[in-house]
């Protein structure tokens, strides 16, 4: 109420100007100050035992702790990070900071945790939606935040004896890594490999993967550096607010370039899948590859529509598994194949579009904007590095057994998606071509809404200002207009991918080119630079990163054009 200020309270001082808020609890007061520290520097003793009635001029509020900009969170060095654990009976400092923590804190520090059933915070600390978007988690209602966290964040493990939140561990976040990154995009490596040629593909995959691995240990140095934040926050630091800007333009149209693919995937496996049935079913139902990209539209649109990640929880489910299973399935008649019938003929082991295949590299490795939020989720930070190391290296060697055995499998005939091939080297009595053209189209159709909604949300945060994005209830102008938008991006997407639909690898490259070299190479390397001023060595390597990445983001388009005409 307004006039809790009059309310006397027995342990305030006389004399002092009364405060506008209620005594704090302990723990609440304790991190406020801690907070406050690491805003203004360093404070001499005095001004620490100036009393309270200082300190309550300006509160910090429990809000600044998920809010507070991380350029202001560096300028203590006595102060551990947010996500690192303070003490194994407290947990994190982001873990307190949640609805609910401070009881919870405060049970456990006056050992009452036993008794009490202390329950988990509701909410990870921070939402794995920085992964696409990161300023935009701001935007999503608390609900939403909750539910990303059952779709993309490795699951958390209940709370101990003492009530106490752990992070992920560490084979959670390796199967997390791996889902991350293995996906419907292997189906067009093998073509890719048969222009560059099976020694030199493999060279430029081992370089382009090293190379990432690399810059995303140096995006986690730099995130701790500055106490924790997101991609496009650390950017932020870096640039100013283009920093920014550069970092969520990037994620949006690399969002946007994995919608068109998936679009792609679905009208290059559907069409054929149908014509095996060209005797059974209606000649209406024998679609063209045209009439499936446009047709999808009839699904893809309404269920772009939805604004609640709960419902794609199911068929995102669907999609992972179906794609894994096929992808099983393919190298398993890869590997069958080549020890019955031994490679196919005219293999080359260079060729001359290894430059292409250096961009169809970057998007099928492209996984950098996943880093800091599986680092922030995982449990002993120390051991994150060596496994997302470890982990990302076994996906270097499943993608090139993966390309390099089907191209050797099906040789010159070797075309994208490679589910072409494997239905044509079965039997015509077999159903199982058709079944896993059936399944990729069937996963990617699923796929299309859920890569589009980040890029969705971040659009709409720009064009629909003064409304959280997919939350509450908008006036009927704004939801249809909304939903306008997305009905547009669906279009924009179909017309890219009809565009792109006889050159795929070359669509594939200008997309890792113009959309992941950035996120990948450049950004990186200049966080580094600013932030951790390294020695001439380091340094050196950080440029030449860089320059190389603009070399790639240039050359590559203009290889993949050329490719295109």
């Amino acid at each position: 109420p307004s006039d809790r200020s009059a309310i006397p309270h027995p342990l305030r001082r006389r004399g002092t100007r009364r405060s506008a808020r209620p005594m704090e609890d302990e723990a609440v007061r304790d991190l406020k100050r801690a907070l406050s520290r690491q805003q203004t520097g360093e404070r001499s003793a005095s001004s620490r035992s100036a009393g309270s009635g200082d300190r309550e001029k300006r509160p910090v509020d429990d809000d600044d702790v998920f809010l507070m900009p991380p350029r202001r969170m560096e300028s203590s060095s006595s102060l551990p990070a947010l996500v690192e654990v303070l003490h194994p009976e407290i947990g994190r400092p982001t873990d307190i900071a949640q609805p609910g923590g401070f009881r919870r804190d405060h049970l456990q520090r006056e050992g009452l945790a036993s008794s009490v059933i202390v329950r988990r915070p509701l909410l990870p600390s921070r939402s794995m939606l920085d992964k696409f978007l990161d300023p935009r988690v701001r935007n999503v209602c608390e609900d939403e935040r909750a539910l990303i966290q059952g779709l993309d964040q490795p699951t958390p493990r209940s709370p101990d004896v003492h009530g106490v939140v752990r992070g992920s561990s560490d084979w959670q976040t390796a199967l997390l890594i791996l889902k991350s990154t293995v996906g419907g995009t292997l189906i067009v490596v093998p073509e890719a490999y048969k222009g560059a040629g099976l020694i030199s593909a493999s060279m430029v995959m081992i370089l382009i993967a090293g190379i990432e691995i690399y810059c995303m240990s140096l995006l986690i140095r730099c995130s701790v550096k500055i106490g924790g934040g997101s991609y496009g926050q650390i950017m932020e630091r870096c640039l100013g607010r283009k920093g920014l800007w550069a970092v969520d333009v990037s994620l949006v149209t690399s969002q946007l370039g994995f919608v068109c693919t998936e679009i792609l995937y679905v009208a290059t496996n559907l069409p054929d899948a149908l014509a095996a049935f060209k005797s059974t079913l209606p000649a209406w139902m024998l679609l063209t590859q045209t009439d499936v990209l446009f047709g999808q539209m009839i699904l893809a649109v309404p269920m772009a529509w939805i604004r609640h990640l709960k419902y794609f929880a199911l068929t995102n489910v669907l999609a992972n598994v179906t794609v894994l299973s096929a992808l099983g399935t393919l190298l398993a008649f890869a590997i069958k194949g080549l020890a019955r019938d031994g490679p196919a003929e005219e293999i080359h082991n260079f060729g001359p579009q290894w430059l292409l295949f250096a961009g169809t590299s970057v998007f099928s490795f492209e996984c950098i904007n996943f880093v800091i939020p599986m680092y922030e989720a995982h449990e002993k930070k120390e051991t994150f590095v060596p496994i997302l190391t470890k982990t990302l290296w076994a996906v270097v060697v499943l993608f090139i057994l993966f390309g390099g055995l089907n191209y050797m499998r099906y040789g010159e005939a070797t075309v994208s998606p490679v589910t072409k091939n494997f239905a044509e080297s079965l039997s015509s009595s077999s159903p199982l071509g058709r079944i896993m053209q059936f399944a990729f189209a069937f996963a990617s159709l699923l796929n299309v809404p859920l890569f589009l909604f980040p890029a969705s949300i971040a659009i709409e945060d720009k064009i629909f200002k003064g409304q959280v994005p997919g939350c509450a209830a908008p006036g009927l102008v704004r939801k249809w207009s909304k939903n306008m938008l997305r009905t547009i991006l669906v279009f924009c997407c179909t017309l890219i991918a009809y565009l792109g639909a006889a050159h795929i690898n070359a669509l594939v490259a200008i997309i890792g080119s113009v959309c992941c070299v950035p996120l990948a190479f450049i950004y990186p390397v200049i966080c580094h630079y600013v932030l951790l001023e390294p020695g001439p060595v380091a340094a050196a390597l950080s440029i030449a990163i860089g320059t190389m990445g603009a070399f790639l983001f240039v050359l590559t388009t203009v290889s993949a054009i050329q490719d295109w005409q």
